[in-house]
């Protein structure tokens, strides 16, 4: 046993001694091999770090397999009246009673913005703008488990206006005291105000849980209002996850021959969404891309540890004349590389702890913590990792070392000729992934530009948005028009509006709206303004005119319309102002303007059919200022100052338009960034193996240089003759990828309404670059062999 050991540490001695003088010798290439090994691991390492995030979105909830969200699609006469992820309240209360395989269900809303008032004896006055504020019914913590705090969850939300507050709201309120028994005074922005009691304090919600709220609110069952309208989200809970897909056709069935569905022609289809997260095609395309650039790390390693090998001939023959067999070689190598995969894997994980915050906040905290093994994302990575860097690179420089045949004499070396075209092979997969990856981000940047240079057909510059003031209905008018009145007076500041939504909100208010003695019925979405809405937005009126001077009585019945609403109405231009449109209440509304399509949402989106209704008394306020930057903190003191005049018990608090609109293209900008940092790597590696693979050749190839310069063949052909042999590869690989990466991309670009056309420029030019880079990078070897004297090659042969 004992002499076992000392000949294991002998050879292990041995085996390092000898690393260690190949690593001084070659430490530039062995550097690049272990710095693109520790590249490739990176990348791929934080693509899974990501989807293990994705993988644990709601894993919180003990049921989460169980849990199914219910959305819905309607057909009035054919025609499609509703598609959407909220369902009449009926559709679950029906679930329950007819089908066994539904245990329970739960109702929720986002509630508006709610200005919340703390009033504490001998303390001043707190007020909050808070968000995050969920109506619920008594089954949502009965679904979904919470963690209590302070208090019970038991009969929490039993009670009209009991709410249930997060261990950070409580402490925000109260501070460290038990709040249970607390009141709180909540006011919304249409005036409408209650005074909750806290009933139960809760730990907050994970940040990998969909369900993000601040406040429950109780929001009792109200079975007259099963059929009104599809306002709700609603989740079921099933027996067990399998199957889930019938039970949403059997709850179709049963819906559908209800005679309110039935005898009015109407159909609709429910589905059932479940919560356990589903990988998006962002995700997907992100995984595929770090296992791509972890593909080309392995190929770039086996390619340049081939080189080194094919440097180190006159080493392998000469332990070979002194009794070295192919075992002890293999072993040698398998140390040395080994090694390798040990210094890159160190190397990564020092990188990986530097640039773990930057990614992680590029990523908007999506990213589980480095150390975190969950789902053993760290230990298969690790496996997969070294069998992918051992294994080819020990596979092909074993079956070199086994099989070669040559004996040492007189300095002859080995001739690899064989395998060179399966390297060459290896080297075009790596230039078509990088090329897929150029590619992409070349049309994905172009697609990026295109949404933020597209005309908006709105203004969206130099305005600054205060958020709605939650006041009561007296005198609610007349302090929001002595507020725009007291800006206006500003010198910088050109023109305040109002209105109930802003650009960059998605569609809320919406109604049914048909032409005056017709049955067809238009979803038109509301937002209610006053008459300076259109002049700050700088929206064009195409027919008609804005709303005239005047208070809301004098305006109350006349709307305004965007063309798209006009289509659908079936009114041309020239006739749409005058129409009369009616409600499903039976109120009447006179068109007296149609107002150019402009994008209020994402132009991702489709624009919709909109509806303007006079309101000055509510809303945000929208200042346009003249400056030539964003105003100054002294700047806005001055509005401040007015606003506490006007609300003294009101929050100030405002954000700029430009960014709160182009926040609606984070994903793609946040695709766009990581797309250039996994490009700039597959440059970088495809490259390197390039250099590799390009050594090779031309030092396996110098007897074939010689005689061809012998018998007459300039520099120029020599260089040539090289070159082709990758061009032709390369063109190849691009005319066979062009037609994947266009369907692939264009698959992409299907998610948004308005995108650019993808064109044979937006595939050839990166190709191109790319190709130049390639040549670029392997040309000076090919040089160097094509100019060296011809006599010089065949003395050494």
């Amino acid at each position: 046993m004992l002499y076992n050991f000392h000949k294991n540490y002998v050879m292990i001695y041995h085996h390092n001694r000898t690393f260690v003088r190949i690593l001084k010798k070659n430490w530039i290439s062995t550097s690049i091999n272990i710095f693109g090994l520790s590249i490739g691991m990176m990348a791929v390492l934080l693509a899974a770090k990501y989807l293990g995030f994705s993988l644990t979105v709601d894993s919180c909830y003990n049921n989460r397999d169980r849990i199914f969200h219910v959305s819905q699609v309607e057909t009035h006469n054919g025609n499609l009246s509703y598609d959407g992820n909220l369902s009449y309240r009926g559709v679950t209360v029906t679930a329950l009673r007819e089908f066994p395989e539904v245990l329970n269900y739960t109702k929720f809303n986002w509630g508006v913005e709610t200005l919340v008032l703390i009033e504490k004896e001998g303390e001043p006055l707190k007020s909050f703008n808070q968000t995050g504020i969920f109506s619920v019914d008594t089954s949502f913590t009965q679904i979904f488990n919470l963690e209590p705090v302070f208090g019970g969850l038991e009969g929490a939300l039993r009670e009209p206006n009991s709410i249930i507050i997060t261990r950070t709201i409580a402490k925000k309120y109260f501070g460290e005291i038990d709040p249970i028994g607390m009141s709180i005074r909540a006011k919304n922005s249409w005036g409408g105000e209650r005074n909750w009691n806290v009933k139960c304090v809760v730990e907050d919600p994970p940040r990998n849980s969909t369900l993000w709220f601040n406040i429950l609110v109780n929001n009792p069952d109200d079975s007259n209002d099963l059929w009104q309208s599809p306002v709700y989200n609603q989740y079921l809970l099933l027996q067990d996850s399998e199957n889930y897909e019938e039970v949403a056709q059997k709850i179709s069935a049963v819906m559908n021959r209800l005679p309110i569905f039935k005898d009015d022609k109407r159909h609709i289809s429910i589905f059932l969404d479940p919560l356990k997260p589903v990988f998006s095609k962002f995700e997907i395309f992100l995984i595929s891309t770090g296992v791509l650039i972890l593909v080309l790390s392995w190929i770039s390693f086996s390619n340049i540890s081939i080189v080194q090998f094919m440097q180190r001939q006159r080493e392998v023959f000469i332990r070979r004349s002194v009794g070295a067999n192919n075992a002890k070689l293999v072993k040698q190598y398998l140390f040395e590389t080994g090694s390798i995969v040990f210094f890159a894997i160190v190397i990564s994980i020092i990188f990986l702890f530097g640039v773990y915050d930057y990614f992680s906040q590029l990523t908007k905290n999506h990213l589980i913590p480095l150390s975190s093994n969950k789902y053993w994302i760290n230990t298969i990575f690790l496996v997969v990792f070294l069998i992918g860097a051992l294994l080819p690179s020990t596979y092909i420089l074993g079956t070199l070392l086994i099989k070669s045949k040559t004996t040492f004499s007189g300095g002859n070396k080995f001739r690899f000729s064989s395998g060179i075209s399966k390297r060459r092979m290896l080297a075009g997969a790596q230039f078509g992934i990088a090329i897929f990856m150029v590619t992409s981000t070349f049309i994905i940047e172009r697609q990026t530009k295109y949404l933020y240079r597209l005309d908006k057909g709105i203004d969206l510059e130099n305005k600054i948005i205060i958020k709605p003031p939650k006041d009561s209905w007296e005198g609610k008018g007349d302090r929001s028009r002595v507020l725009r009145n007291k800006l206006r007076q500003i010198p910088w500041i050109s023109n305040v509006s109002s209105s109930s939504t802003i650009p960059g909100q998605p569609y809320r208010q919406e109604i049914n709206l048909s032409l005056f003695g017709s049955n067809e019925k238009v979803l038109m979405y509301v937002n209610q303004v006053n008459r300076r809405f259109l002049p700050t937005y700088q929206i064009k009126v195409l027919a008609g005119d804005n709303f005239p001077l005047g208070r809301s009585p004098a305006n109350r019945d006349k709307v305004l319309i965007n063309e798209i609403s006009m289509s659908l109405l079936g009114l041309e231009l020239s006739s749409a102002v005058g129409s009369r449109l009616i409600d499903e209440n039976d109120k009447i509304y006179t068109v007296i303007g149609v107002v150019e399509n402009y994008h209020k949402t994402s132009p991702k989106d489709k624009i919709g059919p909109m509806i303007f209704k006079f309101n000055p008394n509510q809303g945000y306020f929208t200042i346009n200022y003249s400056l030539q930057s964003e105003p100054s903190d002294e700047h806005m003191d001055k509005i401040k100052s007015i606003w506490k005049d006007t609300y003294f018990d009101q929050p100030f608090e405002y954000f700029s338009l430009s960014t709160y609109y182009h926040y609606q293209f984070n994903n793609e900008d946040q695709l766009l960034q990581i797309m250039k940092i996994f490009t700039f790597v597959a440059i970088f590696l495809a490259c390197f193996s390039l250099i590799g693979l390009s050594i090779f050749e031309t030092s396996n190839n110098k007897l074939e240089v010689g005689v061809r310069k012998i018998f007459g063949a300039s520099s120029y052909n020599v260089f040539f003759l090289f070159l082709k042999k990758y061009l032709i590869l390369f063109l190849l690989i691009i005319l066979i990828l062009s037609p994947a990466i266009y369907y692939l991309v264009s698959q992409w670009l299907n998610e948004f309404s308005y995108r650019i056309e993808v064109r044979f420029v937006h595939i050839i030019v990166p190709s191109v670059s790319l190709l130049i880079i390639s040549f670029t990078t392997i040309g000076f070897h090919i040089i160097k062999i094509s100019r060296i004297d011809p006599v010089k090659i065949l003395r050494e042969k």
